[in-house]
């Protein structure tokens, strides 16, 4: 076995020495940013602070590294499935306007700044993620504590919870507000006539705004100060002392009696108001069909006169036409007339035919052949010798003296 030089010893021993130093001091020579950290490097010699908000390997050589955490949450409960495990995460003991008590359960997250000199400034006055995380929870018990000193115990179990929860995440995030009372006006158990709840005066506590209409913060938080950002405030539970779930037992029987009194005031006044409108509408239905009975009624009538003065105009111009039709046949007759006679009159002054003449002429002979056989004639007819006695027997019937007024007539009829 070949012998190893003191020299090769020291030089064995001396690389141990450093390895070792290298090895011991490696973690102050790179550090790493996690997801979701914030480094401060205070610089080894200098002291000079350095941020790191970005994920990586960062050379440390030797500074001091302060790890804060972008995203924090605060517990304040009793329950451990809520983050309730150790002191400092136990519920708020608050006490409300009425003098009432509870314990309130709430989970707070929040977020770091990521500017520079917002993370210098939190370094520089609370030198580590824990004290400051330890700030934060003192900041949200207070405004716990003094929002619900502005409240009655059984306002916050119902009317207004969903107004004492906001609040409280308002004056997180931008400080305590100013406050006053005022008197309002808020139903009772009882109700009037007409179901409605007698109201009652009681007094208030409101913020007090600014002429922009701005609440007035009076202490601005660490939020503000530091500018933290608020996530979401979580108001898990309110656990009231005895006397409080005793009141707000007996309040709620009565809310619901009141609210059985209300419902029953309310199906009296709605029974009224359809027995009402029932007489109404059976008026109106009354009212109704004997309108319809009047307007059959008229229109029937109407109709009657309308089909008589039809009726009538009919028969009106019925006669209208009659009178204008015999009229016109009167002057048709009187036309058709006076034309024959002129035409009679023209015949006769021209003269008749031979064969008119003839015609005329057995027509005459039949009239008188038709008249004589009508005369009766004496069965014995004697004749004397005196003066003035008939000597003819055709004078003595007369038939001369017919004759000649037969040739008379003839004569008139020509000259016609």
């Amino acid at each position: 076995m070949a012998k190893v030089s003191p020299r090769r010893i020291g030089f064995l021993v001396v690389f141990a020495i450093i390895a070792g130093v290298v090895l011991f001091f490696s973690q102050s020579l790179v550090e790493t940013v996690e997801g979701g950290e914030i480094h401060v490097k205070q610089a080894f010699i200098t002291g000079t602070l350095t941020i790191r908000t970005e994920e990586g390997l960062y050379p440390q050589m030797f500074g001091k590294i302060t790890k804060y955490y972008r995203t924090h949450e605060t517990y304040l409960s009793n329950d451990p499935l809520d983050g309730g495990m150790g002191s400092d995460t136990q519920a708020t003991t608050v006490r409300f306007g009425d003098g009432g008590t509870a314990e309130i359960g709430s989970v707070t997250q929040w977020r770091m700044p990521l500017i520079d000199e917002d993370i210098i400034k939190i370094h520089r006055n609370f030198r580590s993620f824990q004290s400051m995380a330890a700030q934060v929870r003192q900041w949200v018990i207070e405004v716990e504590k003094q929002t619900a000193s502005t409240f009655k115990a059984d306002e916050t179990y119902s009317t207004r919870r969903g107004e004492f929860a906001q609040l409280i995440s308002d004056q997180i995030a931008h400080g305590l507000y100013a406050t006053t009372t005022v008197e309002v006006q808020t139903p009772t158990n009882e109700v009037d006539e007409e179901g409605n709840p007698v109201m009652a005066t009681s007094t208030k506590v409101v913020i007090k705004t600014d002429e922009a209409g701005n609440p007035i913060v009076t202490k601005p938080g660490i939020f503000k100060e530091y500018n933290l950002e608020l996530v979401n405030n979580t108001l898990k539970d309110i656990d009231y002392d005895e006397t409080i779930d005793a009141l707000i037992a007996q309040k709620k029987k009565a809310e619901q009696e009141k609210a059985v009194a209300i419902t029953n005031a309310e199906k009296a006044r709605q029974d009224a108001i359809t027995a009402e409108e029932e007489g109404k509408a059976r008026e109106a239905r009354a009212k109704a069909d004997e309108n319809v009975a009047k307007i059959t009624a008229v229109t029937q009538a109407q109709k009657e006169k309308e089909v008589a003065e039809l009726n009538a105009q009919k028969q009106l111009e019925v006669a209208r036409l009659n009178r204008q039709s015999a009229e016109e046949e009167a002057e048709a007759r009187l036309v058709r007339e006076r034309a024959e006679a002129e035409s009679n009159r023209l015949k006769v002054a021209a003269g008749l035919t031979p064969q008119q003449k003839a015609e005329f002429d057995l027509k005459i002979a039949d009239v008188v052949s038709k008249n004589m056989a009508s005369v009766d004639l004496p069965e014995m007819m004697i004749f004397g010798g005196g003066e003035g006695s008939p000597m003819n027997p055709w004078d003595a019937v007369g038939l001369e003296s017919f004759m000649n007024i037969q040739k008379e007539i003839q004569n008139q009829t020509q000259n016609q």
